[in-house]
């Protein structure tokens, strides 16, 4: 049957079929450039399409309003990134679903890496910059991560160091601290199974910390220090 793959006949570079998918590919490029004058009156003079179809509206420049807003909202500064690397920013596409679930992890690890000061806009700067390393690093390999900000070894020793303030001072604040950090960032240093003992190893802390903290009358050590006196630390986000 001519045309049939396992036909002598079939030719996989026949001239009419690659003419047809560069004058597709043409095609889709002109709609690309259509699309993009068309929204330049309703969305501005910085606003274009990139080739896989998602809108980018610009220029993101980090002054302090756009760290504001990202702050508040990091995983549009996830797929802002996204956007700017020339990727679909459509939640159906599984590595944008898989990047913008991240997202409420960042603010965390920021916010214990930057401790969190009276003056929010101060607190937001530079935020932009590092909730946009992560669309990187997950296109590189784990081993990539050393040294970096979203390090497990950097996010553990910045644990370590955290003096709990007003805003994670009671130990329920600080339990869904790290139980926050392993489900939205442990991805990137943990398969699932480690990530599921991880967190049964947290609530068993949370646990043996309550008894341990009714024996002290109030005078007692914070769930952070229990963590890392007890070693769940130095298991979980290396030494």
């Amino acid at each position: 049957m001519p045309g049939h793959l396992g036909s002598p006949w079939y030719n996989p570079y026949d001239p009419n079929a690659l003419q047809a998918g560069a004058q597709a590919q043409q095609q889709q490029q002109q709609m690309y450039q259509q699309v993009t004058g068309a929204g330049k009156p309703v969305y501005g003079s910085q606003f274009q399409v990139n080739p896989r179809g998602s809108p980018l509206f610009g220029p993101v420049t980090g002054n302090i309003w756009q760290q504001s807003w990202f702050y508040q909202y990091p995983a549009s500064a996830i797929t802002q990134r996204l956007a700017e690397m020339g990727y679909t920013t459509h939640l159906t596409n599984p590595f944008t679903s898989f990047a913008v679930s991240m997202s409420p992890g960042l603010r965390l690890v920021y916010d214990i890496l930057n401790p969190p000061t009276a003056d929010q806009e101060s607190q937001a700067a530079g935020f932009l910059a590092f909730a946009q390393q992560l669309p990187q690093m997950l296109l590189r390999t784990p081993s990539a991560l050393a040294g970096t900000q979203l390090s497990r070894r950097t996010i553990g020793q910045a644990l370590r160091n955290f003096v709990p303030g007003e805003q994670y001072g009671d130990f329920a604040d600080q339990y869904r601290l790290v139980d926050d950090i392993l489900q939205y960032l442990g991805g990137l240093w943990m398969t699932p199974t480690w990530q599921r003992i991880a967190r049964q190893d947290l609530q068993q802390k949370l646990d043996d910390y309550i008894r341990y903290y009714a024996s002290t009358n109030a005078q007692g050590m914070s769930f952070l220090e229990f963590l890392v006196s007890t070693g769940f630390i130095d298991r979980y986000f290396g030494r």
